[in-house]
């Protein structure tokens, strides 16, 4: 869906990004949780955790609203975490896969 940000009142705009920030939350969460049974159980040096995204959205940026047919970088720019305790050097960064910075290996 692609939302024009002139055709969206302030209220909705707010709506749109509340509700994109509590997904994130609710992710933030899970993953935790997640996390944290893999620990209780002993399972965490014995378990590979992969976290990516397929997109971005735009919230507000260019003018556009959630998500649609634009390369823009907030968009294409995605999280990708792969961690493994133990195995992968803490702090491993490729430039291949994008710009410096935010780019770690063992960051979960």
């Amino acid at each position: 869906m692609l939302l024009g940000f002139s055709k969206m009142t302030p209220r909705e705009r707010r709506e749109v990004t509340a509700a994109y920030y509590a997904m994130i939350e609710l992710i933030d969460s899970n993953v935790g949780r997640i996390l944290t049974m893999l620990d209780q159980t002993g399972l965490r040096e014995n378990t590979i955790v992969i976290f990516m995204s397929d997109h971005g959205e735009l919230l507000g940026d260019h003018g556009i609203y959630l998500k649609g047919p634009h390369m823009y970088d907030c968009s294409i720019r995605v999280p990708l975490i792969i961690s493994w305790p133990g195995h992968f050097q803490i702090g491993l960064a490729r430039r291949c896969l994008g710009r410096a910075g935010g780019h770690r290996a063992d960051a979960a």
